[in-house]
């Protein structure tokens, strides 16, 4: 009979689960108690598995409208063991596990807020872990101060504090898990507070914002990475994109995907006009590569130069394209465009410097001798040992850096050979369109 239980209960919160959005985080939470189980009851009558349903269901509202996954252990006022919410939890296989209740306690003056976890540093041997739980002890640690903390920030309680503990929602599944503490029904105050939507709300919203600070909504692997902050703010915006549930933000940059990018911020969107090229001896810019390829008396110039390695078939061709048009992407001796080459500090730059300043400004950098157009940006910082006067990226380093769009690697060194990766890719357009220097340099 409880095997058929359990197998209802597990269809039923599968049917309530929309599709699962690509590469979307997910949340299983569990609202406490219900059913035949109230849990703990306020001095006034209140029951805690009413307050924890609610509570949860706003949550879940919350992360849906971040664009989280979210599952719920119970959706209605039902019955469930801890050993049956615990297979809910293996069986969908979320990414974590917060279970929500309200507290009591025998000393009415006690309130607040207080979120549990397993910790291995402390173990029950009459209540034993999982191998999982023992192994993600740390991270339930993390996910258990990120719920704290921004729960008591949201709610305006008493923080209570982090608890290590044995009980069975924290110490028996295969992901990260906490379990939330709300407030004290056995406390008067605690429990009027309890009572309102407006506190409810409040709590919803700290809850949710602790899951993002440790989980954030779409990718696994930049919690706590230190450009997790752009590359969110940009994924909101449709501007940078992951593979599945990853952005891998210390990978490598290609020149197609960066493109990409500034297209998607609009960056490439009516250029105020035609860079003259950067002197490089690697690349051409699009007249001269047009005259290598056509020759000078082929009469016709088309709009754009044919590159070897780049046809219509290529992802990202129009974004391409569009770079190409507006003069700030420009291919190689060999008649290459490299889409899928590695792209490095100094080209991305390069890039960006184009898009910043008009031909006139270019004009007036060129026409200085190296040394001149280097000494104006010298005067007001210590220099990059790594950035020569003389080289083909020189101007466009210091000039982003006098604008505090850039930094080096450290205080001497902007390692302008260095890779670029997806985090710095993203750091940089995000500093850059918050800014407002393209709209300043427009005006």
């Amino acid at each position: 009979m409880m095997k058929r239980t359990i197998i209802v209960v597990l269809t039923a919160v599968m049917l309530l689960v929309s599709p699962l959005t690509a590469g979307a985080a997910t949340v299983l939470l569990d609202p406490g108690h219900g059913g035949s189980d109230p849990g703990a009851i306020g001095v006034t009558g209140l029951y805690e598995k009413e307050v924890n349903l609610d509570i949860a269901l706003k949550v879940r509202d919350e992360l849906e409208r971040r664009g989280y996954d979210v599952i719920m252990t119970r959706t209605t006022d039902t019955y469930l063991s801890l050993q049956e919410r615990i297979m809910i939890a293996e069986q969908v296989k979320p990414d974590i596990l917060v279970s929500i209740h309200a507290n009591s306690f025998h000393r009415p003056d006690v309130k607040g807020t207080l979120v549990l976890y397993y910790d291995n540093r402390y173990p029950q041997q009459r209540y034993p872990a999982s191998e999982a739980m023992i192994r993600l002890s740390p991270e339930s640690r993390k996910l258990a101060e990120a719920l704290l903390e921004a729960a008591v920030e949201a709610a305006g309680t008493v923080n209570r504090g982090l608890l290590a503990s044995s009980v069975y929602m924290v110490r028996m599944g295969s992901m990260p898990s906490a379990l939330i503490e709300t407030a004290f029904l056995s406390n008067p105050e605690d429990e009027q507070l309890l009572k309102t939507q407006e506190f409810r709300e409040k709590m919803a919203v700290g809850i949710a914002n602790g899951i993002e600070r440790y989980l954030p909504p779409r990718f696994r692997d930049i919690a706590g990475h230190w450009a997790s902050k752009s590359i969110l703010h940009l994924f909101k915006q449709g501007i940078v994109e992951g593979d599945g549930r990853y952005y891998y933000p210390d990978r490598s940059l290609t020149r197609a995907e960066f493109v990409a990018m500034l297209d998607r911020s609009g960056l490439l969107d009516e250029p105020e006009s035609d860079m003259p090229a950067t002197p490089i001896d690697l690349v051409w810019n699009v007249e001269t590569l047009t005259e290598a390829v056509y020759g000078e008396a082929s009469g016709t110039e088309p709009e754009i130069p044919v590159f070897h390695d780049l046809d219509e078939s290529h992802w990202a061709y129009a974004n391409l394209v569009k770079a190409i048009e507006a003069g700030i992407l420009e291919g190689f001796v060999d008649g290459t465009i490299r889409p899928d080459g590695e792209i490095t500090r100094a080209e991305v730059i390069v890039i960006i410097d184009r898009l910043l300043h008009g031909e006139e400004e270019q004009q007036d950098v060129q026409a200085a001798t190296p040394a001149e157009a280097f000494m104006r940006y010298f005067q007001s910082h210590i220099p990059f040992v790594d950035v020569p006067v003389a080289e083909w990226f020189t101007n466009a380093v210091y000039r982003l850096y006098d604008l505090k769009i850039i930094n080096g690697v450290s205080e001497t060194s902007f390692a302008p050979h260095k890779l670029m990766s997806r985090a710095e890719a993203a750091v940089l357009i995000d500093r850059y369109l918050s800014s407002g220097l393209e709209e300043s340099y427009k005006m």
